[in-house]
């Protein structure tokens, strides 16, 4: 298991064969997609990431568009955060010239954000987040909502994007739902991987579902759901065994 920034240095090192197996947001695959980067298929859809984006609760920040002449962590770089952060800013108007950007790991920007040393942090991952609970337990904090025009110009302008919700009571402190936008994220493996290892790892991941139910919760029904690149023969060899109907083109 080796960490890296994020989405986009998984791609870049699937693309070299340095990893073999990745996870990444729909959107960066897009983009690998399109920059010519193809050398990796899927082998299951796994769940959704939110952005969420978070200021201390005696900020005068109170939306998105506050956020202009700010510091903020926008994630690091080559991270899906950062992609996220920069199309939801966009959205809003508020190019990089109208912030302070930071690119920093989620773990040292709780830190910066509870010393005041940054006004907000943007986070793309699936809720009940380890790092913004712990930062709920030692200081209030608040949530800013991505809706009204920017959440539709995001939706109508990328596929991959959806309305999503983080329900109240989701963190120590929340107490109600916060809209924003959510993006799927997916299992990916390099074409150099085998139908035979690609089988496996797929069929171990389903088989064993009900012990990541916590972590990352897993439907076979929705184990396609989003992915927008072919599935690896041996992925698709197991979702034919179990029944699972496999759209053209995939």
């Amino acid at each position: 298991v080796k960490e890296t920034a994020g989405s986009a240095a998984n791609l870049r090192l699937l693309q070299e064969n340095y990893i073999s197996v990745a996870i990444s947001q729909t959107d960066m695959i897009d983009e690998a997609v399109k920059s010519g980067n193809s050398d990796f298929s899927a082998l299951s859809a796994l769940y959704t990431e939110y952005c969420q984006i978070v200021v201390r609760d005696d900020s005068e920040i109170k939306t998105v568009s506050d956020l202009r002449g700010k510091t903020v962590s926008v994630g690091e770089e080559e991270s899906g955060t950062a992609q996220n952060a920069s199309r939801i800013l966009s959205a809003y108007g508020i190019s990089d010239n109208l912030l302070k950007t930071r690119n920093m790991n989620y773990t040292k920007a709780a830190e910066a954000l509870k010393n005041g040393e940054i006004d907000a942090m943007f986070v793309t991952a699936g809720i009940q987040t380890s790092v913004i609970e712990s930062l709920a337990k030692e200081l209030p904090i608040r949530f800013l909502q991505v809706e009204g025009n920017a959440l539709s110009i995001l939706t109508d302008s990328y596929d991959f994007y959806d309305a999503a919700v983080i329900p109240a009571g989701t963190y120590t402190g929340q107490d109600a739902d916060v809209a924003t936008i959510g993006v799927k994220s997916v299992l990916l493996v390099g074409n150099k991987i085998s139908e035979n290892a690609a089988y496996t790892l797929t069929k171990e991941l389903y088989e064993h579902a009900s012990d990541l139910q916590y972590a990352m919760p897993l439907s076979l029904e929705l184990s396609l759901d989003g992915i927008t690149v072919p599935l690896h023969p041996g992925a698709k060899k197991y979702y034919q065994e179990a029944g699972i109907e496999i759209p053209s083109g995939m």
